[in-house]
């Protein structure tokens, strides 16, 4: 027994050790010959709590929280991304939401389990509350500046429920919803995915408004919307990881621009076993957009205008197991990004000061 302790420790050390030589960082540029992308901030890796981290959140006092989707837990870790605690929250945790209150909330998408976990800032279980629907599974969710929170499910429709877990409503918003997201305004945004390519709105009420085409070419079926975010200005920023692009609309859903994700000095994918697969989006109070690239495991910076600023990330490595699957910013400026099949959660240090999270 103790042999086998000293060689799974040794492993363990080793996996480790690997895993940091990864993700040294140094100011280098890109070179083609080696596919290793601009690295400019430094990258921190924490261990997330759990296996396979799917989603990751920034509380109100700015511990960071964590979904770990095999080993159903959700972790809440400090600033300095030391572990506080692990607590249970169902059987398939997979997105999370900060409540104003601070109340965390987390889609349990266990098989046909539909339910949505309420924990406290604390961790302490405040609800389970299952969505009147007979087979659903949530998704994904995001809540509203009153507490409501809205959840998208995967039978084409969309849940609101009060801040107390009380359901308000159910609304069809098209085929394969699978991201939600808030407008200034109130409006409910869902990206319409599966190659529908389209985008849906609601009214704060479920009404719905519009369907908007999206993509780098709007009129082909080949596009994935596959996330949301707003500009403070009001303007919806929409990745398509299909096609490899961000499309920016207006408050109105007016098209204002499409802009392709590509790596600085090469104008196309980091490396030539995969081209960009843009996933999740973040916004900072400046209009700098953040795009997590699953396919190369990159961060893209781009400008307000939809100019690339630069590429961070590690050298690109299909034998690494370690994805980029979900991201959030702190009030430092840190990004934060949820490592997906690996066990760990990635810190780049000040990829922007000032920045809000989505």
């Amino acid at each position: 027994m103790k042999f086998k302790l000293i060689i799974k420790n040794f492993f363990k050390f080793f996996a480790l050790t690997v895993l940091a030589l990864m993700f040294i960082i140094s100011d280098v540029s890109y070179s083609s010959a080696s596919g290793i992308v601009q690295m400019s901030p430094k990258i921190n890796f924490y261990h997330s709590g759990g296996v396979q981290p799917d989603a990751v959140a920034i509380g109100k006092n700015g511990n960071i929280w964590v979904a770990n989707l095999d080993s159903k837990n959700l972790t809440k870790l400090s600033p300095n991304g030391d572990i506080i605690g692990n607590y249970a929250c169902g059987n398939l945790p997979s997105a999370i939401a900060i409540a104003p209150n601070g109340n965390v909330w987390i889609t349990d998408g266990g098989y046909r389990s539909g339910r949505i976990v309420k924990l406290s800032s604390d961790g302490a279980m405040l609800g389970m509350y299952r969505i009147d629907n007979p087979g659903v599974s949530p998704t994904a969710l995001t809540i509203a500046s009153n507490g409501n929170v809205w959840v998208v499910n995967n039978n084409n429709t969309v849940t609101k429920l009060s801040p107390n877990g009380t359901i308000i409503g159910n609304y069809a918003v098209g085929n394969n919803p699978n991201h939600i997201a808030i407008a200034p305004d109130g409006n409910v945004w869902i990206t319409n995915g599966g190659f529908a390519n389209s985008v849906t709105v609601l009214t704060s009420k479920g009404v719905f408004i519009q369907r908007y085409l999206v993509g780098i070419n709007p009129t082909k079926t080949a596009n994935f919307p596959s996330s949301i975010a707003f500009a403070q200005n009001g303007n919806i920023f929409i990745t398509d990881s299909s096609s490899g692009g961000i499309t920016k609309l207006s408050s109105d859903g007016a098209m204002l621009g499409n802009y392709p994700i590509y790596y600085i000095g090469t104008g196309k994918s980091a490396h030539n076993y995969a081209s960009p697969q843009p996933g999740p989006i973040a916004i900072d109070k400046n209009g700098n957009i953040f795009v997590l690239d699953r396919a190369v495991y990159t961060v893209t910076k781009l400008s307000p205008n939809g100019t690339i600023i630069g590429n961070y990330g590690p050298k690109w490595n299909p034998d690494l197991n370690v994805n980029l699957d979900a991201m959030a910013i702190d009030k430092n400026g840190n990004l934060w990004v949820a490592s997906g099949s690996g066990r760990y959660v990635l810190e780049f240090e000040g990829v922007d000061k000032g920045s809000i999270s989505h």
